[in-house]
């Protein structure tokens, strides 16, 4: 299958494209390297802009299906960048559904229930999102419902994605595992948050399951745990590490507390997770340690 991956060259992308070239797909990259100064992947690659139509169209006419991870992704980013990010979140998907009528894979985020009480469905859940990021995600799975369409809602993701894939440290398993081993410390803002947790290649690999998988809305999740729990797990991991609280001069604890059930996904399309989260931090452990991470306060693994 001609499958274009929007966004490929980024922290999920680089996962993605593995998993697409495993699997025998023709592979197309689309991005506009944001985040990176070059791009390596031995794939078919195009430089490009999602907001700008006239150079997306030829791609969209190439393809049979497209897997959608163009996106100005989290809530910081998102916060500081609003208008930007509605253009890119929402009025660049707007125009891929005006113009792909072909299956369309796209990563929403369990970011949009928001603040949930009990475990978040797909159908029984309201949603309520707390921040930019996780209401142009509604805005754009309201376009797409009467798509030929694959949703899948994300955990957070944590862990590494592949060779040619960029770290990213603004993720909360992979920035606390990071300063376990560099600072000896972690600092927990709040602690009784819940955070349903994926680690980056099951998502990878959830995507490319969806090229073929029955249309719908999927939470896709591995573990769901507090910020306590995971801060637990880091310090059995990283012995030695102190847990810290933050006082109220040093942070807001964040609003978003959600869990999610990933049932759906694994009946329906046979996904199970692989990798726990304590798989995550020992890699992220092994590659801090073996030096491979020179600078991990480089702006290049933030969004």
């Amino acid at each position: 299958m001609k499958v274009l991956c929007a966004g490929g060259a980024g922290y999920l992308g680089g996962a993605v494209v593995d998993v697409l070239m495993e699997a025998g797909h023709e592979v197309r990259v689309y991005d506009s390297l944001i985040y990176s100064d070059l791009y390596m992947a031995e794939v078919d690659f195009v430089r490009g802009d999602v907001r700008n139509e006239d150079a997306l169209l030829p791609h969209l006419n190439w393809a049979e299906a497209v897997v959608w991870l163009a996106a100005l992704v989290g809530d910081a980013a998102c916060e500081r960048k609003k208008e930007e990010a509605k253009e890119v979140n929402q009025r660049a998907v707007a125009c891929l559904r005006s113009n792909f009528d072909g299956r369309i894979v796209f990563p929403s985020t369990c970011s949009v229930y928001g603040k949930s009480d009990g475990l978040a469905t797909e159908a029984g859940t309201p949603l309520a999102p707390v921040s930019v990021y996780g209401q142009t995600k509604v805005a754009s799975e309201e376009a797409m419902l009467d798509s030929d369409s694959v949703i899948f809602r994300l955990g957070t993701l944590f862990g590494l994605s592949n060779r040619h894939g960029r770290f990213r440290m603004d993720l909360v398993v992979n920035a606390m595992t990071v300063k376990a081993c560099v600072d000896g410390k972690v600092i927990v803002n709040g602690g009784s948050q819940w955070r349903p947790l994926l680690h980056v290649q099951d998502a990878a690999r959830a995507i490319v399951i969806g090229l073929t998988g029955e249309r719908g809305i999927y939470n896709l999740v591995a573990q769901n745990m507090t910020i306590d729990e995971l801060a637990g797990l880091v310090k059995a991991e990283v012995p030695g590490t102190e847990v810290e609280r933050a006082t109220d001069a040093q942070d807001v604890v964040d609003p978003r507390n959600y869990r999610a059930d990933g049932s759906k996904a694994t009946n329906i399309l046979g996904f199970l997770p692989s990798k726990p989260v304590v798989a995550g931090i020992r890699e992220i452990r092994s590659l801090v340690r073996s030096g491979r991470l020179a600078d991990p306060n480089s702006a290049r693994f933030m969004n």
